[in-house]
């Protein structure tokens, strides 16, 4: 099988110590398919691609081509339309040996007509469990442990800033077939935005690793944790997804959030109120590489960080070791057009690691 042109200046990246053994190996795929919802409303002509090249069938031909090229064993998807998940999707990955799920986002308007998708191969996993967090309730949990009854305004506030949102997590237990391990996968897409939205992706982010660290419990079992963070590696939201903090500076960054200063010391108030974060994360790709990928996401030909795979276990837990993970071009090497155009069927890149039990 030729390789994609989307994966040809490509490169794995091996740890020194990244050898595993054919049972106790597998890959994670973590991807933004564009949805279609999207692609209707927003202006893509600074990729300088021919329009056809934003129709979803074309789109979806190449992304299978990438799929089958890449063979990874977990794939986790953000933005699958419903219609396309019925249509299309499902039943080309069940041709490929993959079963899976999918969960649309919450709210029930054409606007977010999309949601996640987790896929595993037959022959390597088997379902165990499920568990779906939208995350705009999780904050709503956390709201409802501050008493802010003496001020109406401020509760309003808060509920439509926090808790009006329709993004999702969609949890999947998975059992190896061969060596009998467990790994639970956590695929979310947090909110898109401008900057005004770094506090909601970060409180997303805490409320979807908290929902995640309570789903695991006391077990010993690893997990990923993957997806769409629309947030770069200096963000709050990134930070906190790998459960840390301490030192942060909130007003530095998130000032530029708030139409003014009232907000901010409720926010603060909301982080500090979690139980202490008992899941400690790391990025596969920087474990690999030794940084984030310089891009994984274009927005009007500009690039950003955005998608990541965490993981980790908890003190408790069997350790999850990353062995590889395939490279991404820096900036200056993208010439010509931006994706999405002929041979890049998305605005985002997948991105993709190799792990051992």
């Amino acid at each position: 099988m030729s390789i994609p042109k989307s994966f040809q200046d490509r490169r794995t990246f091996t740890k020194e110590d990244g050898v595993g053994g054919a049972g106790d190996e597998f890959s994670v795929l973590t991807y933004n398919l564009l949805a279609a919802c999207h692609v209707q409303r927003w202006d893509y002509s600074y990729t300088k691609a021919d329009p056809i090249t934003l129709e979803l069938s074309y789109r979806h031909n190449i992304r299978m081509k990438e799929i089958a090229h890449l063979n990874n064993d977990i794939i986790c998807f953000q933005e699958v339309g419903p219609a396309y998940w019925k249509e299309t999707l499902e039943t080309e990955m069940n041709r490929l040996g993959y079963t899976g799920l999918f969960v649309r986002r919450k709210e029930d308007s054409d606007y977010y007509d999309e949601g996640c998708a987790t896929f595993w191969k037959e022959a390597k996993f088997a379902l165990e469990d499920k568990a779906v967090f939208y995350l705009g309730d999780e904050a709503g949990k956390i709201l409802d442990n501050l008493d802010n009854s003496d001020d109406p305004e401020l509760s309003t506030m808060l509920k439509t800033r926090y808790v009006d949102r329709p993004d999702v997590l969609l949890v999947t237990k998975l059992r190896s077939v061969l060596t009998r391990e467990v790994v639970v996968v956590a695929n979310t897409h947090i909110i898109w935005g401008s900057e005004p939205l770094t506090d909601v992706r970060a409180l997303q982010c805490r409320c979807s690793k908290f929902a995640l660290s309570q789903y695991l419990g006391d077990t010993p079992n690893c997990c990923v944790y993957c997806g769409d963070f629309n947030s770069v590696p200096q963000s709050l939201a990134y930070i906190l997804s790998q459960g840390k903090h301490a030192g942060y500076d909130f007003e530095k960054t998130l000032i530029p959030a708030f139409d003014g200063q009232k907000l901010l010391p409720v926010f603060k108030r909301l982080i500090q109120s979690f139980p202490a974060d008992d899941l400690p994360l790391q990025s596969a790709y920087k474990t690999c590489v030794g940084k984030e990928p310089p891009l994984t996401h274009f927005d009007n030909a500009v690039p950003f960080t955005f998608d990541y795979i965490f993981y980790g276990s908890k003190s408790s837990g069997k350790p999850l070791t990353c062995l590889s993970v395939v490279d991404i071009p820096e900036a200056e090497k993208w010439t010509g057009t931006l994706p999405p155009d002929d041979h890049f069927p998305s605005d985002h890149l997948p991105v993709t690691s190799r792990f051992k039990f």
